[in-house]
């Protein structure tokens, strides 16, 4: 466990280093640097949570990561998971949820996220994040966002910048509720919204 924790950090600080070069302005953004800073956290999000057994159909099923709304390193992301190695003997897969825009896209919609392991909320849309949220089930879905205020509408990760980085918050009582576990060390390098410890 120090083992890949130690690793964890150490990709995280490289992250956080790499995060420090990129602007939180938009005239100075590097779409695609930050892309693949993120697209890092979200693989480590993944190697260090455990699902429950009944999150997957086979012993061999995938992590299904379900992209939502319109994301400026989309590009990026399926990148880096498509060449990403098996997790827990699992391979990691990349799909899209668009915003529907009658009731059966909507119902549509919400399906796939709830065939999800990992939700990543990547811009606001149609439907409010706090509703996405509420409609998703707990009990085996990590919710990542990149959409403001959105750990303290209910999500359990949220990427900020702060200080020209890109950093994560976390939501305890968002986790708490889940069934999905996360390392409660890694979650230690986070910045906790809500006023509570993680245990």
């Amino acid at each position: 466990m120090k083992r890949c924790l130690h690793t964890f950090l150490l990709l995280a600080t490289i992250a956080i280093v790499a995060g420090g070069e990129v602007r939180a302005h938009a005239q100075t953004l590097d779409v695609e640097k930050a892309g693949r800073v993120k697209a890092a956290y979200v693989l480590n999000f993944i190697r260090y949570s455990q699902w429950p057994d009944d999150a997957f159909e086979q012993p061999d099923s995938p992590i299904v990561v379900t992209e939502v709304g319109e994301c400026d390193d989309d590009k990026v992301l399926s990148e880096v998971i498509r060449h990403s190695q098996p997790i827990g003997g699992r391979q990691v897969v990349l799909e899209h949820a668009p915003y529907g825009s009658d009731d059966a896209d909507r119902q549509e919609f919400y399906r796939s996220l709830e065939q999800s392991h990992l939700v990543y909320i990547c811009s606001a849309g149609p439907e409010p994040i706090a509703t996405i949220l509420a409609r998703l089930n707990p009990s085996k879905t990590l919710t990542v966002g990149d959409t403001p205020d959105f750990v303290e509408n209910g999500g359990m990760i949220g990427f900020v910048f702060e200080q020209d980085r890109i950093l994560f918050q976390a939501n305890p009582k968002a986790i708490q509720k889940s069934r999905v576990t996360i390392s409660a060390k890694v979650l230690k390098l986070a910045k906790i919204v809500g006023g509570e410890e993680i245990p």
